[in-house]
């Protein structure tokens, strides 16, 4: 979706975010997602929802230009095998002491 557009065309028919969501019949929160690029997907009804509250053309509404492809990170250092080990709670063996104790002094 090309946010820039969205908002510009906007600003051009000196309309609020909240008059065209209702033009357009999707929610303020929504409208306002598209235009700050925050949401980039919608159903090819409702991108033709916002096209016509915009006056523009389907093409106008859609960012067709391709997205470039994700840069893959390198591989990271070989993972230690000691790091999937659950750590060691030395006060559990130490409350279970004591409470023998106690039941030995006390029987």
């Amino acid at each position: 979706m090309n946010a820039n557009r969205i908002r510009g065309r906007r600003e051009e028919l000196c309309k609020t975010q909240r008059q065209m969501a209702i033009e357009a019949g999707i929610g303020v929160s929504t409208w306002a997602n598209y235009e700050n690029g925050h949401q980039d997907r919608a159903s090819t009804q409702t991108l033709q929802k916002v096209a016509r509250a915009l006056r523009l053309d389907l093409d106008d509404v859609v960012d067709t230009r391709p997205r470039p492809e994700p840069i893959p990170r390198p591989p990271g250092p070989p993972k230690d095998p000691e790091q999937d080990r659950p750590p060691n709670k030395p006060g559990v063996a130490a409350r279970q002491g004591k409470g023998r104790a106690r039941a030995e002094a006390a029987g």
